[in-house]
């Protein structure tokens, strides 16, 4: 007697066939789903600096589990270091080391004393439309050497002498590339501001006393016509 398959044997089968095929691509979408849902949640909460796992169903969390020596620690500075570099540390902010002692090699050294690291372009544009302005280069990643001014510094400058009125650029981010490595600036840093020191309070009031010296001597120059000078001597007006 011959093995044969009756119709509703094979009709079975591909039933089967056909509600396994069902499961997989209903599994497949949930869990595609779930995963999606939890990528877009990590993404979205690192906008806020939270921490954020990944779901799938039944609890299962999609995370890395610390085996070895290195333990958790070896896991948080690595996430530190993704932290550093998207820029996402808390309070961080571009701020220029005034003094122009500093090659372009021991710029990032110099921003790490600081806690900090070696600030980028964009990041010093940034600072720029928060309304940073200081007229100073500062060493910047790629070996830029930038500086922002405001148009509030660039237009008083206008007021002065003409041979000062470009000594901040133009309104923006001025600078470029220095193909002069060893050339001496000052440092752009990225990271927590430094506490102001007793020296950053002297060097800032030298400088408002340098606006205000400044205004006085564009006030003079407007009344100039007005203020009399004596003669050298009786008989000559100069020497």
């Amino acid at each position: 007697m011959e093995n044969s398959i009756s119709p509703q044997t094979g009709t079975g089968m591909v039933l089967a066939l056909i509600a396994l095929v069902v499961l997989f691509y209903v599994y497949y979408e949930v869990i595609g789903y779930y995963i999606q849902l939890g990528w877009g949640n990590l993404m979205t909460s690192r906008d806020r600096g939270e921490r954020v796992d990944i779901k799938t169903p039944g609890g299962v969390h999609a995370r890395l589990n610390p085996t070895g020596p290195s333990g958790p620690s070896e896991l948080q500075r690595i996430e530190s270091d993704v932290d550093s570099a998207l820029g996402l540390g808390s309070g961080a902010q571009v701020f220029n080391v005034s003094r122009n002692l500093y090659t372009f090699g021991e710029a990032e050294p110099l921003c790490r004393a600081f806690g900090a690291e070696l600030a980028n372009y964009d990041q010093v544009k940034h600072a720029y439309k928060a309304g940073a302005d200081w007229c100073n280069y500062g060493w910047t990643k790629g070996q830029l050497a930038l500086y922002p001014t405001q148009k509030s510094t660039y237009d008083k400058l206008q007021e002065g002498p003409e041979r000062e009125r470009m000594a901040c650029g133009l309104p923006g981010v001025n600078g470029g590339f220095f193909p002069n490595a060893e050339q001496r600036f000052g440092v752009n840093c990225y990271g927590p501001r430094p506490a102001e020191t007793a020296l950053d309070q002297r060097m800032r009031r030298a400088e408002n006393s340098d606006i205000e010296f400044d205004r006085e001597v564009n006030r003079f120059k407007a009344e100039r016509g007005g203020i009399a000078v004596n003669p050298f001597n009786h008989s000559n007006w100069s020497a």
